[in-house]
């Protein structure tokens, strides 16, 4: 049998045919002739540009090290793909190209900031594992940065997990502060996991087996050879709460489909029941402590009150508050309207006032001056009292997208305050994981192969 497949494969493929040689052959109608030299394409051309900026955003968004342009093996496959590419050195992509591609996404992100009136930011701490400490910009963190992007004006508020250090950060940088409500669901829930001796050694044993399965061992083969896999084994992340429920969802899920008799171990098992109560209780608490306050903070309650599914529905004391809120903001908003209109013309004078129909230009005015007021434009106590009327007897909404919501009241010139208003406190996110995303990135950024890159330039990487 060996010798036939032998026979069959050398009748397929001769035996002096290579892979290169293969390869030439298929491409030797579009490529010159080996003895033809092909001159190399000037430095600084349309073409050598473009290849570099291709390359320079395969090495940026593939993560790989910049002394990638010097390897031998990767000269050798552009060399391949065309012989009239010369690349560029690891100094001039380092020193030259990857500045010069960093300035042109800065100037386009300061362009659309531009048109931006309010900017809600989000940023953490990481530390790489050469030793130095970074921190995300996102849009802005520290003063200068604020002031180098034109944004410090336009900042609503920076969303950040509970470390004190951020939380002194914002508060010196004169900026609003919001705690990022991932962190503080999952700081809840594992201080209810410390409390909880019962279910702390149910997660060492699952752990346990975790740690069996994903190594390899005499033990984990037979399992395997007797018709039992195992997939999608969740560890257990201390860090993350979320990983500790899907590691007992598995393990429950994975016990219920192989039942056993009742004995007297199974009723000892059920005290756990005793354990997830207390678990319940302790969670329940902890909730409390930690979201009880979020009435008192003016944009989580503004952001619910305009949520057309909430409102005030679940407001305990903050519903007259709340409307005080707003009309506060929808104050600031007609002030800085104001400031940034342009200055009106000068009135006609008296001889051609009374050149026109006196009347006619009276009523016109006042048609106009109601109509403005009736939107909100003038933004009076009494129209903001209507306005805000208005929108509290638009009924709950059971299921909507609530910017989807608003964008339809872009039609109806009454609401178009509150759309302003919208604008501005949705833009905060309630989470500031985005951020931490970008350190799993950073992490990357910084391997083996690159632990010399300077922080400037992991910068102009991560950007």
């Amino acid at each position: 049998m060996q010798r036939r497949v032998l026979n069959v494969s050398k009748e397929k493929i001769p035996p002096q045919t290579s892979f290169s040689q293969t390869v030439s052959s298929s491409m030797s109608s579009d490529s010159p002739s080996s003895s033809q030299e092909l001159a190399a394409y000037p430095a600084r051309c349309e073409k050598s540009n473009a290849v570099m900026r291709a390359v320079l955003l395969f090495i940026v968004r593939g993560m790989h090290p910049l002394s990638l342009v010097d390897n031998e093996h990767f000269i050798t496959l552009v060399k391949e793909l065309d012989p009239r590419i010369n690349l560029s050195c690891r100094t001039t992509l380092t020193n030259v190209l990857l500045p010069k591609l960093y300035e042109e996404a800065k100037t386009k992100l300061r362009e659309e900031l531009a048109s931006i009136n309010h900017v809600a930011l989000t940023t953490d701490g990481w530390t790489s594992n050469t030793g130095d400490s970074y921190i995300t910009n996102i849009c802005a963190f520290l003063k200068e940065v604020a002031n180098e992007w034109n944004s410090d004006e336009k900042i609503v508020a920076i969303v950040t997990d509970n470390a004190s250090n951020m939380k002194l950060a914002v508060t010196l940088g004169g900026w609003k502060h919001v705690s990022c409500f991932a962190h503080t669901l999952n700081l809840a829930v594992t201080d209810a996991l410390k409390n909880n001796s019962e279910l702390n050694g149910i997660l060492a044993r699952c752990r346990s087996l975790v740690a069996f399965f994903k190594q390899p061992s005499k033990a984990n083969s037979q399992f395997k050879k007797n018709g039992c896999f195992v997939k999608n084994i969740y560890n257990y992340f201390k860090a993350r709460s979320s990983d500790a429920l899907e590691l007992h969802c598995y393990y429950v899920k994975k016990r219920r489909g192989d039942p056993a008799p009742l004995d007297f171990a199974d009723y000892e098992e059920m005290q756990f029941f005793v354990c997830l109560q207390l678990l319940k209780d302790e969670l329940e608490a902890n909730l409390k402590t930690r979201f009880g306050r979020d009435e008192d903070v003016q944009s989580k309650a503004l952001s619910t009150f305009l949520d057309p599914r909430y409102k005030k529905a679940y407001f305990k004391k903050a519903s007259t508050s709340v409307e005080h809120t707003l009309d506060r903001e929808l104050r600031e908003l007609r002030k800085m309207s104001n400031q940034n209109a342009p200055q009106p013309r000068d009135r006609p004078s008296l001889i051609d006032s009374q050149q026109r129909n006196i009347f006619k230009q009276l009523h016109t005015e006042t048609v106009k001056q109601k109509n403005l007021e009736r939107r909100g434009g003038e933004n009076t106590a009494v129209s903001n009292i209507l306005l805000i009327k208005e929108y509290n007897d638009w009924p709950l909404l059971e299921d909507v997208d609530p910017l989807k919501w608003w964008r339809q009241r872009l039609g109806d010139g009454v609401m178009i305050p509150l759309v302003n208003v919208v604008k501005k406190i949705f833009c905060i996110p309630a989470t500031s994981v985005p951020s931490e995303q970008i350190f799993s990135k950073a992490g990357l950024l910084i391997s083996k192969q690159r632990n010399g890159l300077k922080p400037s330039n992991v910068d102009m990487l991560i950007f």
